[in-house]
């Protein structure tokens, strides 16, 4: 399973949000996620592929795009 299932497919379960319409230009403020959102999927993420991201480093990423929330989860795999 990939980064962008396991976001997607935990944004279909948390929102009414169409997760087949998510491109990686779909804008995150589009999407409505409010910060309980991006634990279940920091959980999510750690539990599916084993990749721990810091919710807490999110604002100062400055992330628009679900394309960039999807490299910020990639790099903190390495």
């Amino acid at each position: 399973m990939s980064i962008e299932n396991v976001v997607n497919n935990v944004i279909g379960e948390l929102t009414d949000y169409d997760v087949d319409g998510i491109t990686e230009q779909t804008l995150i403020s589009d999407i409505h996620l409010v910060s309980l959102d991006y634990v279940s999927i920091q959980v999510a993420l750690k539990k599916e592929l084993g990749i721990s991201i810091d919710v807490n480093k999110l604002p100062a990423a400055n992330l628009n795009t679900m394309g960039d929330f999807y490299q910020f989860c990639n790099e903190a795999r390495t």
